[in-house]
């Protein structure tokens, strides 16, 4: 199972809030989460990887390099 995986499926549990305000789980883990899910859905929509991380990048106002960490 992915990081990703585990992250949707306990997102919405105490435990993982908890681990949030612990500092356990960093809020830069849930922006790349939030990168992520907008890569795949403009990868959804027919665009191809370069141009969905641009496009992802430029919505969030990141750098690529921030969008392709978030992705790999």
């Amino acid at each position: 199972m992915v990081v990703y995986d585990y992250l949707k499926k306990y997102e919405d549990s105490e435990q993982f809030l908890f681990l949030l305000k612990k500092g356990v789980v960093s809020l830069k883990i849930l922006n790349y989460k939030c990168y992520y899910e907008k890569f795949l859905q403009f990868q959804s929509r027919g665009f191809g990887k370069l141009d969905s991380y641009s496009m992802t990048a430029e919505e969030y106002k990141v750098s690529e390099n921030t969008v392709r960490n978030a992705v790999n």
